[in-house]
Formats: structure tokens, sequence, C-alpha cells
């Protein structure tokens, strides 16, 4: 949500996570895209990737790159996407990952809500 309250806490310095979804049944769908909020307060060199995998071998299907270049530094919740699904992701059973590597620095690091898949 916009505006929400203020993030507290923070993250390990050099800390690598992954938040799994559960797994999302794209079976006789096409053309999807990934939606969702997000709170980031980060530092240049840190990195948030969302891994897209096929919950049938686990391989990697595409990697989304919400922020291509600086990351917020404000913790403030916006709403990214959408984000094109590659059509590897047709018809299948798929898992996301949600990856946030942070550098040596202590931030607050990346918060998620809101995550939908548009048809």
């Amino acid at each position: 949500g916009d505006g929400g309250p203020a993030i507290n806490g923070g993250i390990t310095p050099a800390t690598d996570s992954i938040l799994r979804s559960p797994n999302i049944d794209l079976g006789d769908i096409g053309g999807a895209s990934l939606q969702f909020a997000a709170a980031v307060d980060a530092v240049v060199g840190d990195t948030l990737e969302v891994l897209v995998r096929d919950a049938a071998n686990d391989a990697l299907l595409q990697t989304i790159t919400p922020f291509p270049a600086n990351f917020p530094d404000d913790a403030q919740w916006q709403n990214l996407g959408p984000f094109p699904l590659s059509e590897d992701t047709d018809d299948k059973m798929i898992y996301l990952e949600f990856r946030y590597v942070g550098t040596d620095s202590e931030y607050l690091g990346f918060y998620l809500d809101d995550v939908k898949i548009s048809f």
C-alpha cells in the first residue's frame, strides 16, 4: 500500500536472501504479467531480481530486474510493473523467487506486498 507506515528494522550486511512464492498454475494461459508493491532502502551495488522458475524441474525461465539502475533509498512503498512474463512460462506451473543481495552497508533492505499475476 501507498503511504503506509514507516519501515523499521534492518538487514544483516552482505545478506543474500530469497523469498519463494507458492506454485502458480499458468496452464492454458499465455501473455501473463507480474506486478507487486515494494519498499526499498538500499545502496548502489545491492541487487534485486525476480527469478521465474519452472515448478516441474526448478529450471530458470526468466529473470526480472525491477531496478536496472539505482535503488530508491527512502523505503517508501511503490507499485512496480507490470513486467511481462516470457513465452517460456506459457502453459507451465511456475514459482517466483524474489532475491535480494546486499552489500556491506546497513540498510533496511527490500519489503514486498500485493504480488499479482495478470493475464
